[in-house]
């Protein structure tokens, strides 16, 4: 708090207190609000982004690196297509550690 003695026109003094955290509560939500938007708009572009050339890459690469309890993995050569919409998977192929189990040239 700030406190200001003020000369009043009749020439006796006042004391006034001046709060300066007076709207604290809008002013809270107000940045709350603006973090929740900056938030949403990131969560958004990354959205956006993994619909990409790049994106399908790292979606192909996070499914390269899965692998299952009892030792199955999931190899996709390429994504051709939206991942939101139609989406062919190239160069599928489903092993165990022993051997090939499946593969597939296209997979829609």
């Amino acid at each position: 708090m700030v406190e200001t003695a003020v000369t009043a026109p009749g020439g006796g003094e006042e004391l006034i207190t001046l709060s300066r955290w007076k709207h604290w509560g809008k002013r809270l939500a107000t940045e709350l609000a603006v973090l929740l938007l900056v938030l949403l708009s990131l969560a958004v572009g990354g959205l956006i982004l993994l619909d990409t050339a790049p994106g399908h890459r790292f979606i192909v690469d996070r499914l390269a690196s899965v692998e299952t309890a009892t030792g199955l993995k999931i190899r996709v050569g390429r994504i051709d297509g939206s991942i939101y919409g139609k989406a062919r998977l190239r160069s599928v192929a489903v092993s165990d550690h022993y051997r090939l189990g499946a593969r597939s040239l296209a997979v829609q």
